[in-house]
């Protein structure tokens, strides 16, 4: 359906019981031509779940869907809620407002007792409850709101530095390095880790002879604004771990930082996982695990904030518009996310995507989100975003009884590129991982990946010899020529070109791919490394990595004799091709000292095969 046939009328569909894999899979297959303008999916088990949908369509096929959602849930024992809207109505409920993160300290009684009063009373009128967990002593409530940080902390009536609360916009910002501050002797495992993530750690009041950690006095408080301003990071979003009591907090720590109390006997996955959960950027979700839980199904949303309150230490809850599910579940690794990204055709791929996975495992949904829709983009305009193509992007977090080795997970990612393909697609699955959250460095190819053209064929044409250099490609795609003997060749046809014309011609023509300067920023906020490394050339990449602000670039070199093409390349020159392109991969991650793991790998053709793998 193209934009223009966008239908007028609309309808928010909710279904609460059990919604297990096949019953998911149906009731895609049942919208699957609809316009989707919101998905919501929350579960604490398989018998307790709820799923929200914003759907339009034309006005008598929205009647025969609606009518078919009715019939479904009335055969498969799910309660359904259809509430009518117009396409505008339906527009306005879902503007983008600010997300926020509270984050607050459950051991005070008096903060409980004058806070959640409060925040039932803001729900009635300033906000919607987005989700919320509870871990040990710390309490994480997602709220959505059109009032500022600053306005919504003077409106619970709080004093955030007497009772350490904190309210943050929810955001990228959430998932970036920031610095950690430890009053006392630090968990080792805990500083490696966060050492890991790119985070700045500084210890107060405790010597350390290591290169993960800056020792601190007590008076340091200008050395710690001047590694803060060294790492671009931001001091206000600083984490204090409280390690050992006898030692008071220096004077100088930003009032509104995040504060916690361990010892120095606890484990630092421990500490870990519970800042994790409370930092974690997407809404929160019932964290089903592997080991044993217990579920406790679908709660008006009223009960909410009892819920954190008076159940510990792990609870989590999720909401739609007028449901709670919740569940008391240890935290623990396990668990898969699920991402597809297509055309006008988001919930197909996802449900075929999903059913791709049921032929591997068993599947339980935890949770899922619309991430953005073809049609509605819940995403705030940016002037780079006004040129992206809309696209369906789905984010379902599952469960799978089997552990994906090596061998089946192959196997799954070539059978999702077939599905993904066919309808003009991505789709992707990755484990839970903190190597998923918390990625350190990105690699692209720059040809037909940050820049829309091949830069060699806009060369070969600039020179005169674009059908010849056009064979030349064609006999390396049928296995003739090697990538170098293919780049020899087709360089040596660019001979007696003038260098410095030829380079400001294309780089002043170079076409950036939509988005790219937006994802660019946004990954360097997150405190990702980004390299281009093509194998085009140096006078050329040059041009990208400095108008996209990347931080490495690596490419073929050209010779140059007398301002002018040589037709060869500098001799003795590393020769970038598809082992060069991974080469570059692992030696940056090994420099920014991270595992591979948290690295991304970005490019279309197969000389970018083995990074991608």
């Amino acid at each position: 359906m193209e934009a223009a046939e966008l239908p007028v009328n609309g309808a928010v569909v909710t279904l609460v019981g059990s919604i297990e894999t096949q019953k998911l899979l149906d009731i895609l297959t049942i919208i699957e031509d609809m316009v989707v303008l919101n998905f919501a999916l929350v579960t604490s088990d398989p018998s307790a779940g709820a799923l929200e949908l914003s759907v339009a369509s034309g006005d008598e096929k929205l009647f025969i869907h609606l009518e078919k959602l009715k019939e479904y849930a009335s055969s498969n024992h799910l309660e359904i809620s259809v509430v009518r809207k117009t396409l505008a109505a339906l527009r306005r409920s879902l503007e983008p407002t600010s997300q926020h993160r509270i984050i607050f300290s459950a051991a005070s009684s008096e903060l409980k007792t004058n806070l959640f009063p409060k925040l039932e009373e803001l729900r009635q009128a300033q906000l919607r409850v987005v989700g919320g967990l509870r871990r040990g002593q710390i309490i994480a409530i997602d709220v959505e709101s059109d009032l500022n940080t600053q306005n919504l902390l003077d409106a619970l009536c709080v004093d955030a530095n007497k009772h350490h609360i904190a309210v943050l916009l929810s955001g990228v910002h959430l998932r970036r390095p920031r610095p950690f501050i430890f009053i006392g002797k630090p968990n080792q495992p805990l500083l490696q880790e966060l050492h890991q993530r790119g985070a700045l750690v500084c210890v107060i009041g405790y010597e350390l002879n290591l290169d993960t950690a800056h020792s601190l006095a007590m008076s340091d408080g200008a050395k710690f604004l001047e590694l803060v301003d060294q790492k671009s990071l931001d001091a206000s979003e600083s984490i204090v771990i409280h390690v050992d009591n006898t030692q008071t907090m220096p004077s100088w720590l930003p009032s509104n930082c995040l504060t916690f109390s361990t010892t120095a006997t606890s484990t630092g996955t421990l500490v870990l996982e519970r800042l994790d959960d409370v930092l974690e950027l997407v809404s929160i979700s019932p964290n089903q695990s592997h080991s044993a839980s217990h579920s406790h199904g679908v709660t008006d949303i009223t009960n909410f904030l009892q819920l954190l309150g008076d159940h510990g230490p792990d609870v989590s809850v999720a909401c739609t518009q007028s449901s709670a599910v919740w569940s008391t579940a240890s935290t623990g690794a396990g668990g898969y996310t699920l991402t597809t990204t297509s055309k006008n055709c988001g919930q197909k791929l996802l449900g075929k995507s999903l059913a791709v996975l049921a032929e591997f495992a068993t599947v339980t949904p935890i949770s899922g989100r619309l991430l953005s829709s073809s049609y509605y983009s819940p995403l705030p305009p940016t002037a780079d975003a006004a040129s992206l193509v809309p696209l369906d992007s789905f984010e379902l977090h599952i469960n799978l009884a089997v552990d994906l080795n090596s061998d089946i997970l192959q196997e799954i990612r070539l059978k999702l590129k077939q599905t993904s393909d066919n309808l003009k697609g991505d789709a992707a699955v990755q484990p839970n991982s903190l190597s998923r959250i918390f990625r350190r460095l990105a690699v692209f190819d720059m040809d037909s990946t940050l820049v829309q053209q091949e830069c060699i064929d806009e060369m070969a044409e600039f020179a005169g010899v674009g059908d010849e250099v056009k064979k030349i490609t064609l006999r390396a795609m049928n296995g003739e020529l090697d990538f170098e003997a293919a780049l020899r060749a087709r360089v040596a046809l660019l001979a007696g070109l003038h260098a410095e014309d030829l380079f400001h011609r294309i780089c002043r023509n170079l076409e950036y791919t939509p988005g790219a300067s937006l994802m660019a920023a946004t990954l360097q906020r997150l405190g990702l490394t980004l390299a281009v490394v093509s194998g085009g050339f140096t006078s050329i990449i040059s041009s990208v990595k400095d108008f996209l602000g990347l931080h490495h670039a690596h490419a073929n070199e050209l010779e140059i004799a007398d301002a002018k093409l040589t037709g060869n390349l500098v001799p003795g020159a590393p020769i970038v091709d598809s082992k060069a392109k991974l080469y570059h991969l692992n030696r940056l991650a090994k420099l920014n000292q991270h595992s591979l793991e948290q690295s991304v790998a970005v490019g279309d053709g197969a000389n970018e095969r083995q990074g991608l793998e």
